[in-house]
């Protein structure tokens, strides 16, 4: 499916035709969903050559991909061109990174990602949260994801049911049933 895209796209130019930056986008999203790695520096490459400017959407893809393979590293390198390149990470950049680093069980590392987020002109979303708890639960850290839970709502933000399902599986999983028993009557 994906070689079909790299296909239409060869057309296309050959055709005169412009690819903007969404129809490179939507082929760069599909590279990586297969784990094209080469072939995806390949389109980046001749993105560039065709004086397509990488917008925020391009590195939040390209962030994406590394942190779902574990390699939070190489996310945070492709964050560092993306600010070189005077385009500025948003809440998805953010977000992702707060997964992936969750992810891999740097649990400090996504706290103070959080924390950050408003000196950087941003708002931490539900998500962002979210993936904190999460993380937090995984580490058998339930205290914390606890604490972090009960501030969602002074911070203007609302539960969602990935909130309670993550925070009821954690203090499940920690034997706090009595917690989670009023966690959910309390839904």
């Amino acid at each position: 499916m994906v070689d079909d895209a790299l296909q239409l796209l060869a057309k296309m130019i050959d055709k005169g035709i412009s690819p903007n930056i969404v129809t490179y986008n939507s082929v760069v999203q599909g590279l990586c969903n297969f784990g094209r790695w080469k072939d995806t520096k390949d389109l980046i490459s001749e993105m560039m050559d065709h004086n397509i400017s990488l917008d925020v959407i391009t590195f939040n893809i390209l962030v994406d991909a590394f942190c779902k393979e574990g390699l939070v590293k190489e996310a945070e390198d492709i964050v560092e061109i993306m600010m070189q390149r005077n385009v500025a990470p948003n809440t998805v950049t953010y977000n992702v990174l707060i997964y992936g680093y969750s992810l891999v069980g740097q649990i400090n590392k996504v706290r103070k990602l959080l924390d950050s987020m408003p000196g950087r002109g941003l708002k931490p979303c539900i998500i962002s949260y979210n993936s904190l708890i999460n993380g937090y639960c995984k580490q058998g850290k339930v205290e914390e994801a606890w604490r972090l839970f009960l501030e969602v709502p002074h911070k203007g933000l609302e539960y969602t049911v990935v909130t309670y399902n993550t925070m009821l599986h954690g203090l499940f999983g920690a034997r706090r049933c009595a917690d989670g028993l009023k966690l959910f009557q309390d839904m």
